[in-house]
């Protein structure tokens, strides 16, 4: 069987209250993930979906978070109370191959503003790191993207079959520029909102955290011609309050940041090429 068939046929979808993410069958009733896509979910909510469409509950039976005041090894062991018979298992290696070996990883990816998939996306590349230490994990970085729900999917020794790592973050922050792009797309997509109730004159007040935020808006609005106030609370923060009178015949220019907004964050997400995988002892010895 060809290696890439056999990586799709072991890794599986995970479902929880943060969205999908991925996971791959090590043993008859056990699947690793990154132990961050399950902190981020209720565990009773968790359930995986293989590459066939069969969807099983599952249980979360190990956890080692990976956070800057506890650094670990980011990886999670799931169980399930059964193994199906369409789903591979993958041998895992608790060695991470030399720089330049070929590997391939896989996982339910996302791209920027894609709603949930029912299908996996491949990538292949190289090592391209020497294994270090951070914590008690191991970690590892590959010349690919990954992109948000590929993480807790495989990578795979393209030579031996053998998992070496998984997939744990891309060293471009794509979380970050995910949450921006969804945050900035909100906003414009409002101003329809509130062109749609308008009636006369109106203002719609938005508070900002960080000044930076503030004024990247404000340009936003300075090139769509909004009229707007603004101002610095008690609290320190900046107040933006914009006149939506003008929105209903703006509609056209809102749609071109739109399209601006989402053309700028495809290029930084090409932009990262590099993918920090978990793997070494911390993988196998996890794996039942």
């Amino acid at each position: 069987m060809a290696v890439e068939k056999k990586i799709q046929e072991a890794t599986c979808r995970v479902d929880g209250t943060a969205g999908q993410a991925s996971a791959f069958w090590v043993a008859e009733n056990h699947l690793i993930t990154a132990a961050h896509v399950v902190a981020a979910s209720k565990p009773e909510d968790l359930t995986i979906r293989t590459f066939a469409g069969s969807v099983l509950e599952v249980d979360v039976i190990y956890e080692d978070q990976n956070a800057p005041e506890d650094p670990g090894s980011d990886i999670a062991v799931l169980t399930s109370n059964r193994h199906p018979d369409e789903c591979q298992i993958l041998p895992v290696s608790s060695t991470v191959p030399p720089i330049g070996t070929k590997v391939i990883w896989s996982g339910y990816a996302r791209l920027v503003g894609e709603n949930s998939l029912d299908r996996q996306r491949f990538g292949w590349g190289r090592i391209a790191s020497k294994s270090y230490p951070n914590g008690d994990g191991t970690f590892f970085e590959v010349d690919g993207l990954f992109n948000p729900s590929h993480s807790g999917g495989p990578v795979v020794n393209e030579e031996t079959g053998e998992v070496v790592g998984i997939v744990a973050q891309s060293a471009g922050s794509f979380e970050s520029l995910y949450e921006q792009w969804e945050e900035k797309v909100g906003r414009l997509t409002a101003l329809f909102e509130l062109s749609e109730q308008f009636q006369g004159m109106m203002h719609e007040r938005y508070t900002y955290n960080d000044p930076g935020n503030a004024v990247q808006d404000m340009g936003v609005y300075d090139r769509l011609g909004l009229e707007y106030d603004q101002e610095i609370n008690d609290d320190g923060n900046y107040e933006i309050s914009i006149n939506t009178e003008q929105v209903p015949i703006r509609a056209g220019q809102i749609q071109g940041e739109i399209s601006e907004l989402l053309l700028n964050t495809a290029q930084k997400t090409f932009q990262m090429g590099v993918g920090i995988s978990s793997g070494g002892d911390e993988l196998i010895n996890n794996s039942p």
